[in-house]
């Protein structure tokens, strides 16, 4: 017959863990490691910050272009460049601009001074042929 040995037989070592006084060579080295984790450590911080403010940058143009598209959806106008012609009225000193899509006045301002001065036509005669143009042209 065989006897069964038990676990905890006396004088077995086992290990368990305890706290241990360092060396000094050992103090440097965690010193080193603990430096070397703090460098890192705002490398990566300061990585952090400049994704979050390009992120945060992108966010902003896509929120504008958004917000644009809405207020376009929302009121069904759109800004855009459209065909106008000055139209003067000297008898009210006034002039409207038209746009040329619907013929409709769009704004009307006063006359400048420059506005009040028409082209006058001339009469030329070349040849037997008689020839009518406006100053300017």
């Amino acid at each position: 017959m065989t006897r069964r040995r038990s676990k905890k037989e006396i004088g077995e070592t086992r290990k368990v863990v305890l706290p241990v006084k360092l060396t000094s060579a050992e103090s440097a080295l965690y010193g080193n490691c603990l430096a070397n984790l703090a460098l890192e450590l705002v490398a990566l911080e300061e990585t952090k910050r400049e994704f979050a403010k390009d992120i945060g940058d992108q966010i902003k143009e896509k929120r504008k272009h958004l917000e644009s598209k809405a207020r376009v959806v929302r009121s069904g106008l759109e800004e855009r460049y459209v065909e106008v012609r000055d139209e003067f009225r000297h008898e009210t000193n006034e002039v409207d601009v038209v746009r040329m899509d619907t013929g409709e006045v769009v704004a009307t301002r006063p006359m400048t001074e420059e506005d009040r001065q028409q082209p006058l036509p001339l009469r030329v005669e070349l040849d037997g042929v008689e020839f009518e143009m406006e100053s300017g042209e």
